[in-house]
């Protein structure tokens, strides 16, 4: 035999030696849905909800120990920023080029570089409790505390800014057209044009608080909770097209799904589904307050957390798939992401759980503040590389 077919037989039989191999290797058990995946700790409870941003699925998530934590899938620590006061609001990166956006404790927001350094910080004179939103043109939307709307640019000069006359807790959403919307304390619901003028404004019956956070239907309809327990339903003219009682108040912002149902939860400890016409299609009882705001995955499952410290992951049709037991409060809203699930706790921890879920669903609004990037922008496109 000749070295030139000696070297042919050596490597065929390497190769079937590699095949048996692997066929007689057991394969990897698939990940059990609500099986805890990871668990970090930060020094304070963790009101914020997770956004993702970047190919590489980095999960930032603030922390009342005043820190924004950037953390890499497989939950360890790849920097953090300090903010001088506890960060109770949620990050929202821009698509563009990765910078964090964010709310610190006190009277300023940050934007951060991908790495963690600082690009500048602006002056708001009040905190900011929801999330930034992002505009098509990078333009940033900050709801502020003293009850004043901001428009920044992406540089972070000042653009203008409105003054709804009282506080604000929710973050604004942004309309395919540009409108800004937002919902203040004291009663009212405000559409504004991209130039910070007045569009109309809404007076909430019974001049009820809201701190539900905006969400917009596929045909425009924008979507929210108030402190009486009302999810309204407006036209994109301001005009009411329905209002929904539910038993308790409304803290959870709506999600809304493929086939336009809505989700969203009440202190009375129920997770409902409504449809678009405004009549109840199930009702799940969690047994605590739902001020966490619902996320549906791609196959429909929907995930939220309750005020008895358990993570709920239901069927479209409103039965349990799974639930997951933290150690206090979840007011944290969820994402989902390659087939995890994150999320913060009272309990100063932030969870990634597995899912049967690859992503957010191509729907609408399908989490909190839109998207994964928690960009409050509507439209394609949005929902990023998480969805392959």
């Amino acid at each position: 035999m000749s070295i030139r077919s000696a070297l042919r037989l050596g490597l065929v039989v390497a190769m079937l030696a590699a095949l048996l191999a692997e066929a007689s290797s057991p394969a990897s058990p698939p990940a059990i849905a609500g099986e805890l995946e990871w668990v970090f700790p930060t020094g304070g409870k963790v009101l914020s909800s997770p956004a993702i941003g970047g190919e590489d699925g980095t999960i930032y998530i603030g922390s009342l120990d005043g820190r924004l934590y950037a953390l890499n899938p497989d939950g360890t620590e790849r920097w953090h920023f300090k903010t001088g006061g506890g960060v109770g609001s949620t990050p929202a990166i821009a698509p563009a080029d990765g910078t964090v956006y964010i709310g610190g404790g006190g009277d300023k927001f940050f934007a951060l570089n991908p790495d963690g350094s600082l690009k500048w910080s602006y002056f708001t004179n009040g905190s900011l409790a929801g999330a930034p939103a992002i505009g098509a043109d990078g333009t940033i939307y900050a709801a502020s505390g003293n009850g004043r709307v901001y428009a920044v640019s992406p540089d972070g000069s000042p653009k203008w800014e409105f003054d709804t006359g009282s506080w604000l807790k929710t973050a604004p959403a942004i309309a395919k057209d540009g409108t800004i919307y937002v919902t203040r304390g004291h009663g009212r619901a405000y559409a504004l044009n991209p130039d910070g003028s007045l569009k109309w404004e809404f007076p909430i019956p019974g001049g009820s608080n809201s701190s539900s956070s905006p969400a917009i239907g596929a045909d425009g309809t924008v979507y929210f909770g108030t402190w009486d327990g009302e999810l309204y339903a407006l036209n994109p003219d301001g005009s009411l097209r329905w209002r929904f009682a539910a038993r308790s108040w409304i803290d959870s912002s709506p999600a809304i799904g493929e086939d336009g149902t809505i989700y969203i939860g009440s202190g009375d400890g129920g997770l409902y589904a409504i449809s678009p016409e405004g009549t109840v299609k199930w009702r799940f009882q969690a047994g605590a307050p739902v001020d966490s705001s619902p996320a549906i995955g791609d196959d429909g499952v929907i995930y939220f957390g309750a005020g008895n410290g358990r993570f709920y992951a239901l069927n479209p049709d409103g039965t349990e798939r799974w639930r997951f037991s933290t150690g206090d409060r979840v007011t944290s809203s969820p994402v989902v992401a390659n087939g995890s699930v994150y999320f913060g706790s009272w309990d100063g921890k932030v969870y990634a759980l597995s899912c049967s879920s690859n992503g957010p669903a191509p729907s609408p609004w399908p989490v909190f503040h839109h998207d994964p990037q928690r960009t409050g922008r509507e439209g394609p496109g949005r929902l990023g590389p998480l969805l392959r």
